[in-house]
């Protein structure tokens, strides 16, 4: 994903750990992508990248669908790490996404976590 429009900044996000995995500029995702292959049929890098310049995502969809991350999207459920707050996730909204990849970038938990809005569940529903 694009983290936001006017930012040279991506993010991939994986959706096993409910938070990114890598965080680059444009040129560090494309080395990135490039060298980890693909896991099956895809599109090439610079194809995955210039959807993400358009749409905030790689990720394709149906048509009237909105994709996970693109600019629509309202936001992520965050695993979070400090779990002794309470509920281990939180919500990201999608215009918060930029500021939260450079706190992960940093290795800046606490300041990625205080972006998050309370995501609260009832025991069970997870």
């Amino acid at each position: 994903m694009k983290a936001a429009r006017d930012q040279d900044l991506y993010v991939e996000w994986s959706s096993n750990v409910d938070g990114p995995t890598f965080v680059g500029t444009r040129a560090e995702t494309a080395a990135y992508l490039a060298s980890t292959g693909p896991t099956g049929p895809s599109d090439s890098v610079e194809d995955r990248l210039a959807r993400a310049d358009r749409t905030g995502t790689s990720a394709k969809s149906m048509p009237g669908e909105v994709p996970t991350g693109a600019w629509e999207d309202s936001g992520f459920v965050v695993a979070r790490d400090d779990v002794e707050v309470g509920t281990p996730f939180g919500w990201l909204p999608r215009g918060r996404l930029g500021a939260f990849a450079h706190a992960c970038a940093r290795d800046d938990a606490p300041a990625a976590y205080a972006l998050l809005d309370p995501f609260d569940v009832s025991p069970g529903q997870l």
